[in-house]
């Protein structure tokens, strides 16, 4: 089992928790409250969601499974697997679209909140442009 993102994955989640975690300070002419019992958080809307970037390199609708090309925290190219749910969302420049809008090959960002031992959901998926490939010198350089 390939376990090298779980600490880059539990970092963030740390930080975000922290993040929003951090009291603010009430206005000053505002009444005391009593003090909030602090609930533990639960449901899918209050997990941080993780994003990964990436390339559709398969992409199976009837299976409900899609597998993206990452470059891993190693720098090393990596592949990761999502299931499509039924509410599995897809937007393009803010519009939202359908499932069988994305196709093998689309640069993507994916939303989702890791499970031990589980295949991860991708809860949102964002359609973005590819990125830019460094230019060639030859592209580079002006004609005399």
């Amino acid at each position: 089992m390939n376990i090298r993102w779980i600490i880059p994955v539990f970092l963030c989640l740390a930080m975000n928790v922290m993040a929003q975690t951090q009291p603010s300070a009430p206005p000053p002419d505002a009444p005391k409250a009593a003090p909030a019992v602090q609930q533990p958080v639960t449901g899918p809307r209050q997990i941080p969601a993780i994003i990964l970037e990436g390339k559709i390199l398969k992409l199976d609708l009837e299976k409900q499974r899609l597998d993206l090309a990452i470059i891993g925290a190693d720098g090393k190219p990596d592949t990761r697997s999502f299931i499509l749910g039924d509410r599995t969302q897809v937007y393009r420049r803010g519009q939202q679209l359908i499932l069988k809008d994305i196709k093998t090959g689309d640069h993507v960002k994916i939303h989702f909140a890791p499970k031990e031992g589980v295949m991860p959901v991708a809860n949102r998926i964002i359609l973005v442009p590819a990125p830019a490939t460094p230019a060639s010198d030859h592209a580079a350089t002006k004609p005399h």
